[in-house]
């Protein structure tokens, strides 16, 4: 779940701006994907290892 809250919601041009609420535990899924890769050196280049991460879980640059 993601709160967003109303009042903070505006856009300037093509870029949206807000403040929103995330449960602390979904914020760091990621991140911690990435760091076991690195402590059992499944991979060691960084970008390597945010890629995999990005493809597993489809994420994609928002245009």
């Amino acid at each position: 779940e993601n709160g967003i809250f109303e009042e903070s919601v505006s856009c300037l041009g093509k870029e949206l701006y807000l403040f929103q609420a995330i449960h602390q535990e979904a914020d760091v899924v990621v991140e911690n994907i990435d760091c076991i890769r690195a402590m059992t050196g499944i991979e060691k280049d960084p970008a390597k290892s945010v890629a995999m991460t990005n493809k597993a879980m489809d994420f994609v640059a928002l245009q």
